[in-house]
């Protein structure tokens, strides 16, 4: 049943904003900024059989469709199958929220040389940010003990320091 496909793509994200600066600061330190926020990511309960008969595990929990989920049916389906309920307290988000920020020093060596001392900080805040659908995505197989988790995230935070040569 092709309707129950339509709908935004597992990878859609209805709200982003990115929000950047950079000032100089006296004796040349130059200080900047990137925040970035988004919304997160739909998500669609798959039945974990092949409900249709075409060889694939990829039809949806009975009574939903894509991007269209509802703990009510997924836990129906999976007392159907003889697995207990699943509490809504178990699902992962994909929210991203992150504060990157960098401190730089520039140096001239004459007329067209510089060099650029750089430190930078990603994720400021270290913010649990959970890797979208298609990079370790949820586990959307509603049989699996796992099911609304997303097993995989991006690192808490990072640090990197360079020198940069400029001729």
């Amino acid at each position: 049943n092709a309707t129950l496909d339509i709908g935004p793509a597992s990878t859609d994200r209805r709200h982003m904003l990115v929000s950047s600066g950079s000032m100089m600061m006296p004796g040349g330190l130059q200080v900047g900024a990137v925040w970035t926020l988004r919304s997160k990511m739909p998500f669609s309960a798959l039945s974990g059989l092949d409900l249709n008969g075409d060889g694939s595990v990829t039809d949806y929990v009975p009574g939903t469709s894509r991007n269209a989920f509802d703990l009510a049916l997924v836990n129906a389906w999976r007392a159907q199958n003889r697995l207990g309920p699943i509490d809504a307290t178990q699902f992962d988000s994909n929210r991203y929220n992150s504060l990157d920020a960098r401190v730089s020093k520039a140096l001239r060596l004459g007329e067209r040389r510089k060099l650029e001392f750089i430190a930078q900080v990603f994720n400021v805040f270290g913010t649990d940010n959970l890797f979208p659908p298609g990079a370790g995505s949820y586990v959307d197989n509603a049989l699996s003990d796992s099911f609304g988790k997303i097993l995989s995230a991006q690192p808490r935070q990072q640090g990197e320091i360079a020198i940069r040569y400029a001729f």
